[in-house]
């Protein structure tokens, strides 16, 4: 099996203050929590699992084109996303913060480092996809530059819900860009 290319990406930023001034730290795939993914998964997800800890584990462990970024409160996990390097891109596979912890600026650091590690690996595109149902999620990521490049029909299998993939490129950084508000 290939190296792994988790050893060759650094954060750095590797925390950020909320407004509240506790501290998030960010590590890259500590698979030591791989059961808390699954519960914020299925707390963000309305009672629906997507990833088992086995899926998680596997692609942790097996696939050495993924990188997974990881947001802790203190020893509790907050959020993560789930990347893989792809030929030309890196796709974004997993994208979760716990919901007593959204619109606090955790899904844009999260984000940003996950943008930071793509350019470390000489990738200029990020990919990913969104429920067509899911308003906020779009919303979010046209915020920061995605846009959406194709439609993928009865995508998701627990519904047949389609699919929009969505597109960032070139890769900047949450920093650099002018947010757009009202999207």
């Amino acid at each position: 099996m290939k190296k792994s290319l988790v050893a060759d990406l650094t954060l750095d930023k590797q925390s950020i203050a909320l407004p509240d001034g506790q501290s998030i730290f960010f590590v890259v795939q500590d698979t030591t929590v791989i059961h808390q993914m699954v519960d914020i998964e299925y707390r963000a997800y309305h009672q629906v699992v997507s990833w088992t800890a086995r899926d998680f584990l596997y692609d942790m462990t097996q696939n050495p084109n993924t990188y997974y970024i990881q947001a802790f409160l203190g020893e509790e996990l907050v959020g993560f996303i789930g990347c893989r390097r792809d030929r030309t891109d890196v796709h974004i596979s997993n994208f979760v913060v716990n919901p007593d912890y959204q619109s606090i600026g955790i899904g844009t650091a999260l984000l940003d480092r996950a943008i930071d590690c793509a350019k470390q690996l000489d990738r200029n595109a990020m990919t990913l996809e969104v429920r067509a149902s899911n308003h906020g999620a779009q919303r979010f990521y046209q915020r920061f530059g995605f846009y959406e490049s194709d439609t993928k029909e009865n995508y998701y299998s627990d519904n047949d819900e389609d699919a929009f993939e969505m597109r960032l490129a070139p890769l900047i950084n949450v920093e650099q860009i002018e947010i757009v508000e009202g999207v």
